[in-house]
């Protein structure tokens, strides 16, 4: 282990986060770019307690995220575990921000890779951040609504490719929308709910 870089306890209020970015962003793009802040192979990273009030996380000229809230217990990475001698427990991760008028809220768990599992709640979403989760199939588009997303988010590995997140056993709720296939309306309502829905 070249290095190790321990924190016994930081707290950080109102940060502000600039990202140069092109296209629009989603959670796991942010996620991986700031993980690309943290120490290089071959170093370990250990936090025992980090807090961030109130802070903010803009890309590019795209929407950013406010009001952003972490707080942080018990990182200690599989390489500081190492050094450490000591067996590898996840930490303890909840997190809460805005973005507009929609709100995600997470309540988990890292893994030694710094990956993260547990309870993700997305609400008020506007219909341009849903697009990217939309079946690719008939040029589908929510043109109009407000939706609601809560279930559990798992970080799924692939094979010579960067991991990516998947959510399961998901609530999702739809009001006031209506969906085009291309430009096209397919079906407008007032109420859509979907249960044990897999993103």
């Amino acid at each position: 282990l070249q290095h190790l870089y321990s924190i016994e306890k930081l707290v950080i209020d109102t940060p502000q986060v600039w990202l140069k970015n092109s296209s629009p962003p989603s959670l796991i793009d942010i996620y991986s770019r700031l993980a690309s802040f943290l120490p290089p192979d071959g170093s370990g990273l250990e936090i025992k307690r980090l807090q961030i009030d109130n802070g903010s996380l803009k890309n590019g000229n795209q929407p950013g995220y406010h009001a952003l809230h972490i707080q942080l217990t018990g990182l200690q990475d599989k390489n500081a575990a190492g050094a450490r001698g000591t067996d590898f427990k996840p930490a303890q991760l909840s997190l809460t921000a805005h973005r507009g008028q929609s709100t995600i809220a997470f309540q988990g768990l890292l893994n030694s890779d710094l990956e993260p599992t547990g309870t993700l709640s997305l609400q008020n979403l506007e219909p341009a951040q849903l697009q990217p989760y939309l079946p690719p199939v008939a040029n589908l588009r929510l043109t109009r609504g407000k939706v609601g997303l809560t279930g559990t988010l798992l970080t799924q590995l692939q094979r010579s490719k960067p991991p990516v997140w998947k959510i399961t056993d998901s609530r999702l709720q739809a009001s006031d929308f209506s969906l085009h296939s291309g430009n096209s309306p397919l079906v407008d309502g007032r109420e859509l709910i979907g249960r044990e829905c897999n993103v």
